[in-house]
């Protein structure tokens, strides 16, 4: 076997490798603003190394430049779309909110007043299966059904229907002259 054929492949100096990873380093730093700074950072600790590779300085600092600038825009975007939805759907709904609280009050005095309505009277039972409790007893009833209420409940429903008369307005009849013994005062 002849070994004067084989051919050894050279080892590459490690001067050979730096130079190729500097190398990449003009590739990826205008697309990488963290790969950047930090080459930047490096390059601003050793001035001899920044004075040689000033092309790759001054491609770091144009990438942190561009990524500032970016980042500025995207926060003066994020800040009116805010603003937009805000307009868009937040003050509206307080309008609606507020105003819903205002008028609630109004509209809950302009409906009528609810009366129970009067049941009919079961078999047997008479007048008193009409009355509700809650009529008939002056407070609500847990199951809401018909209870035979007391009769001055009755009355003070039946009351509560009829027109009312005041004590006071007692009504005289006219006087013909004399008085219920027949005699004149």
């Amino acid at each position: 076997m002849p070994t004067q054929n084989r051919h050894r492949p050279k080892r590459p100096s490690v001067e050979g490798e730096e130079e190729k990873t500097w190398c990449t380093f003009y590739k990826r730093s205008p697309q990488d603003p963290a790969l950047a700074a930090e080459v930047l950072k490096l390059l601003d600790s050793d001035p001899e190394m920044k004075r040689s590779r000033m092309a790759l300085y001054l491609c770091c600092k144009e990438s942190v430049r561009k990524d500032k600038a970016k980042q500025a825009r995207n926060q003066r975007i994020g800040a009116f779309v805010r603003r937009l939805a805000a307009w868009l759907f937040v003050f509206p709904l307080e309008v609606l909110r507020r105003t819903g609280r205002e008028s609630r009050d109004i509209i809950i005095d302009m409906l009528p007043e609810a009366e129970p309505p009067l049941r009919r009277p079961a078999a047997g039972y008479g007048a008193l299966a009409a009355v509700p409790v809650a009529a008939a007893n002056d407070a609500p009833a847990p199951s809401g059904g018909l209870l035979v209420p007391s009769a001055p409940a009755v009355f003070r429903h039946r009351q509560d229907k009829a027109p009312r008369q005041t004590p006071n307005a007692v009504q005289k009849e006219p006087s013909s002259g004399s008085d219920a013994n027949g005699s004149n005062p």
